[in-house]
Order: structure tokens, then C-alpha cells, then sequence
């Protein structure tokens, strides 16, 4: 019993710190649900997604931020870098929103850009090998450094097509914002989310049309069957 309880006291603890991490999180708007990390959308048709950032457990001091949203592998690297023409989503347009964030004027800061990311990355980066991710990035910058409470903030929000096939085809891991590991004291490069002086970036996002009628009956026909089980074993 005790370990069980120090097991949930742990559990908690780790949720917490989780909770309390500096980090990029993705949320469904338009045209898609989210289910863990998985982003569900329709067979055709657009989509769309937002970033929110989590400052973590205290008060920041920002004099700017930086967003770049991966979506999918680039031919080559850097500022060279194109779209591999096998990318199943494309990039259509954003919003920058910067709810809470009033002071982070948008002519201070890069608009929208499409670029591959950078060529160099840090070891606790979230990007894989090459070839790396195109992504869309985005810089906002305050007049004067601005002290940021703990919260989690809507900073914009992204529409994709998809070229996904119908009835449940997967792009694996295809949406993430963009770390490319550690701490600098420099502004964050291409290819590197995060605010002054930190970069982090979020977990890796999948994106999937919805299943088959077929799937989706033989799911639902399964977990009947293990839930009859379950009772009659009572």
C-alpha cells in the first residue's frame, strides 16, 4: 500500500513538473480534434492548428519570442533548404494572435516564413537526422522587456492542407515546434523555438484522417467484447 502511494505521490510530482515546463503545446482548431498527440482530420479539406506557449512555473522577463512550427522535411538544410515534394501537408497561411502578449508589437518581429531549419543542432534538440524539417517561422519582439506571469499563452494560429489518403493514413510525427537544444544567451536561430535567452519546443504531433466505417465498427465491436468480458468475469 505504501508503494503504492509513494507511486502516485511520484506520479504527481513528475505531472506537475511537466505542467510547469517551459514548452510549446499544439491545440486543434478548425477542421481538426485532438487526441493525445494526435491531430484527426477530414479526408479533404483544410485545417487548423494553434501554438500556445507555457512559460512554466514563474514570472519571465521577455523582450522576444521565436516560433518554428515543423511540417515537414526539407531537401537540403539551412536557408538553402526547399520542400520535399513528398510532404503530405502544406503550409497555407497563419494568424498571429499573441493573447496576453499586447506588447510584443508585430512589426517589431519576422512575419511568417516558410524556410528550412537550421543546419546545426544541439544535443537535446527534438529535431531526428537530416534531412530536417521545413518549417514556419516566427519572431515577435517587445519595445522593452516585458515581465511575463506563469501561464500559458495562444501566440497563433496555423492552416494546413494535407494530401493524406482517405480511411486513417498517418503523417508520423510531422507537426512539432522546433528545439534545437539547449540554452544560449544568443537570439534563437533558424530553425529554434523559444524566448530570450531559452529554447524549447514542444512534442512531436501526428496528423491522421479518420478511419475506415469498417475500422472504426471493428474497434467498436472489440472493446464491446472486452467490456462483456469484464462482466461476466463479475
Amino acid at each position: 500500500m505504501n508503494q503504492f502511494r509513494n507511486l502516485l505521490l511520484v506520479s504527481g510530482i513528475l505531472l506537475i513538473g511537466v505542467a510547469n515546463a517551459q514548452s510549446y503545446q499544439l491545440k486543434a482548431g478548425a477542421g481538426a480534434t485532438l487526441n493525445g498527440n494526435m491531430f484527426r482530420v477530414a479526408d479533404t479539406g483544410s485545417f487548423t492548428i494553434e501554438v500556445w506557449m507555457n512559460t512554466g512555473a514563474a514570472a519571465t522577463d521577455i523582450s522576444s519570442f521565436n516560433v518554428a512550427l515543423a511540417f515537414g522535411k526539407a531537401v537540403g538544410s539551412g536557408a538553402t533548404g526547399t520542400p520535399d515534394p513528398f510532404n503530405k501537408l502544406q503550409f497555407q497561411n497563419a494568424t498571429y494572435h499573441g493573447v496576453g502578449l499586447d506588447a510584443f508589437d508585430t512589426q517589431l518581429g519576422t512575419a511568417f516564413e516558410v524556410r528550412a531549419a537550421a543546419s546545426i543542432v544541439g544535443a537535446n534538440s527534438n529535431y531526428g537526422s537530416n534531412p530536417y524539417p521545413i518549417i514556419v517561422n516566427l519572431q515577435r519582439g517587445a519595445r522593452t522587456q516585458q515581465n511575463i506571469a506563469n501561464g500559458s499563452y495562444k501566440i497563433a494560429s496555423y492552416t494546413f492542407n494535407h494530401s493524406l489518403a482517405a480511411g486513417g493514413d498517418t503523417a508520423i510525427g510531422a507537426l512539432f515546434a522546433a528545439d534545437q537544444g539547449g540554452n544560449s544567451t544568443l537570439a534563437p536561430q533558424n530553425g529554434s523555438s523559444g524566448y530570450t535567452h531559452s529554447r524549447f519546443g514542444s512534442m512531436k504531433y501526428s496528423v491522421q484522417t479518420a478511419p475506415e466505417p469498417g475500422t472504426m465498427f471493428a474497434l467498436v465491436a472489440g472493446l464491446s467484447a472486452i467490456a462483456a468480458r469484464r462482466r461476466n468475469k463479475k
